[in-house]
């Protein structure tokens, strides 16, 4: 399609898409088997931001890539910063963000982009994605000797765990929503018990 459409911004996308294979997140999955090319998908996602630099799924994609193979996460958070201000509400992006900033420790940061996105969407992947998040600070918190912080994101982590567990749409997150409420209570009473 390149050959044919060597001006075009898709085109260079979904030749992206495909070559970046593997790690492409489930959502951009394609039935086709092409061979992984990361170098070449990275070089088409920049490419197609090149040609049309509102192209707001390439920064995503081209930030997915940096990020999940450790490649540059600063590039990563200044291409989703891109994308955001084309796209403010952009869910996908979102989530990616405040995995990212996450990762770097700005932990309050990302409780508020993941609050945006239930905003926007109040499903229960995205509340299970807060909990989680919670649950992971409360981890650092009490191995960390911090109980206190620790204790309180575990229960604000059980509290949200639970409401998936009571929403419509949970199916795929009911069985691990009950086994992180168990993990963060028990967490809790082996601290209490001591």
């Amino acid at each position: 399609m390149i050959e044919s459409y060597p001006d075009s911004a898709s085109a260079y996308y979904q030749r992206g898409i495909l070559l970046a294979g593997d790690y492409m997140l489930p959502a951009q999955v394609h039935g086709r088997s092409e061979q992984n090319d990361v170098p070449q998908a990275i070089d088409d996602f920049n490419t197609a931001i090149d040609l049309d630099p509102s192209l707001v799924d390439a920064y995503y994609q081209l930030a997915n890539l940096y990020f999940a193979l450790n490649i540059d996460d600063r590039t990563a958070q200044e291409l989703l910063e891109k994308a955001l201000n084309l796209a403010p509400n952009n869910i996908d992006c979102l989530l990616l963000y405040a995995d990212l900033i996450c990762c770097e420790g700005v932990n309050a940061y990302a409780i508020e982009i993941l609050d945006r996105v239930i905003s926007e969407d109040p499903s229960a992947k995205h509340f299970f994605y807060k909990a989680r998040t919670l649950m992971d600070n409360g981890e650092i918190a009490w191995n960390a000797d911090n109980f206190v912080q620790g204790g309180n994101l575990f229960q604000a982590a059980i509290e949200i765990f639970q409401q998936v567990t009571l929403m419509e749409d949970n199916d795929l997150y009911f069985p691990e929503a009950q086994e992180y409420i168990n993990h963060c209570q028990h967490v809790l009473s082996s601290h209490i018990c001591h």
